[in-house]
């Protein structure tokens, strides 16, 4: 076949090729652009992010806080939720609570924490009242360029069972008292301490002077 090995042939095919590569070329630049215009959207978009924890480390208050902690305004922050959220305060509470996921947040700014009491930690990791422990979020929220990606989290709080906070706040260490408590009446054996108040303590009388002896009775003399 030499006589396809032509000076046309070969320019055509040196045509051919290097159209290959600018096409090759340009989609490769048509892609970076588009990526990094992602990701120059990402990060001026809003970042909400929803969780579960001790209010702070020296409380045992379990709460539910929704956080911007992206650069921007998230604006109609709209919130869902599986299982609804439980707590054992009661199930008017949880109507509340059902009212703060159901309720859209017109605009969070960006750095700012939302907090909502939910549940005392003992009575939410206490098997006996029979509260979910994972709970899965999914967060919708419009940034700057319009809708931001839906987020999911699943927040377990199983991950709290036998950490140290339990007994070392001040709240836990109060509720043990308050359990020992309740186990003694229960019991119906109480024992009242009293102190005497400082006015009811006699003080010590001085020693008696000779004048004092002097006014005292004589004694009678033996027979």
């Amino acid at each position: 076949m030499p006589h396809l090995l032509t000076r046309d042939n070969v320019t055509l095919a040196t045509a051919v090729l290097a159209l290959l590569v600018s096409a090759l070329a340009v989609a490769y630049t048509h892609l970076q652009l588009r990526l990094a215009k992602q990701v120059r959207r990402e990060q001026s978009e809003p970042y909400v992010i929803v969780d579960i924890a001790p209010r702070s480390p020296t409380s045992s208050m379990i709460c539910l806080s929704i956080t911007n902690s992206g650069p921007t305004m998230a604006r109609d922050v709209q919130l869902y939720v599986s299982p609804p959220l439980r707590s054992s305060l009661g199930t008017e509470y949880e109507q509340a609570l059902a009212g703060v996921i159901a309720r859209k947040i017109k605009s969070i700014p960006p750095g700012r924490t939302i907090i909502y009491n939910l549940d005392v930690a003992f009575n939410v990791l206490d098997p006996t009242h029979g509260l979910p422990l994972v709970y899965t979020f999914r967060v919708e929220a419009t940034g700057p360029f319009g809708a931001v990606e839906p987020l999911e989290y699943v927040v377990d709080l199983s991950v709290w069972q036998y950490s140290a906070y339990n007994r070392e706040t001040v709240e836990g260490q109060l509720t043990e008292i308050a359990q020992s408590v309740k186990k003694i009446a229960n019991k119906g054996t109480w024992t009242v301490v009293t102190r005497p108040s400082r006015q009811g303590i006699q003080q010590p009388q001085p020693a008696s002077s000779s004048s004092d002896d002097d006014s005292a009775p004589p004694a009678t003399p033996a027979p």
